[in-house]
C-alpha cells in the first residue's frame, strides 16, 4: 500500500503492466484499490488514474476483471459524481484528472473486450470527460464505436455524427 510521491502503488504498477499474479497477491494482501497514479506530477490524491483505469488503458482485460470482481471503485473523488449530459442524476464511473472513466480509457485505446466488459457491468456510457466527450467520442476503433453506439441507443440516445467540439446527443 506504500505509495510513491506520484501516488503509484504496487497494485497500480501490477495493473498497469498486466501482472495478473502479482495483482492477485497484492489484492489478497489487502492492497488499496482506490489509490491513484498522478501522471501530471501532482500529489493531489485523486488527480490521476486508478489501478482499474491503468488496466483498461493498457488492455489488460484479466486485470480489469480481477479488480472489478474485488470491488475496485468506479467512482473516484473529486469527480464523483460526474453527471451525464441527459440524466443529471446518473453518476459516472470517473477516474483521472481529465475525468476519463475506465470506459473512456478502454475505448480510447481500442480495447473492445474491456469496453464490452465494462458496459456489461453497467458503466455509464453517457459519462463525459473534461472536454464533454463520451467514451464513444474518444475511440477510433470501429468495433468500440458500434458497441458504445448500441449501448447509447438502448438508453434512448441518438448520436449526431456531425460533431463540432463535444458530441451532440439528443433524446430519440
Amino acid at each position: 500500500n506504500k505509495a510513491k510521491n506520484d501516488g503509484a502503488t504496487p497494485c497500480i504498477n501490477a495493473a498497469e503492466h498486466g501482472q495478473l499474479e502479482a495483482l492477485q497477491l497484492l489484492i489478497n494482501s489487502g492492497a488499496r484499490l482506490d489509490a491513484v497514479l498522478n501522471y501530471d506530477g501532482s500529489t493531489v490524491p485523486a488527480g490521476g488514474y486508478s489501478a482499474l483505469a491503468c488496466a483498461c488503458y493498457n488492455g489488460h482485460a484479466a486485470c480489469a476483471r480481477l479488480l472489478v470482481s474485488h470491488g475496485a471503485p468506479f467512482i473516484m473523488p473529486p469527480y464523483a459524481p460526474i453527471l451525464s449530459r441527459n440524466h443529471p442524476a446518473l453518476a459516472a464511473y470517473v477516474d483521472g484528472s481529465r475525468k476519463w472513466t475506465p470506459l473512456h480509457a478502454a475505448a480510447g485505446s481500442g480495447h473492445l473486450r474491456i469496453a464490452n466488459f465494462l458496459v456489461g457491468r453497467m458503466a455509464n456510457v453517457e459519462a463525459v470527460n473534461c472536454d464533454g466527450d463520451m467514451a464513444v467520442d474518444v475511440t477510433d476503433d470501429r468495433a468500440c464505436k458500434v458497441l458504445l453506439d448500441g449501448a447509447l441507443q438502448r438508453k434512448g440516445i441518438k448520436n449526431d455524427d456531425d460533431k463540432v467540439g463535444a458530441r451532440k446527443i439528443e433524446q430519440m
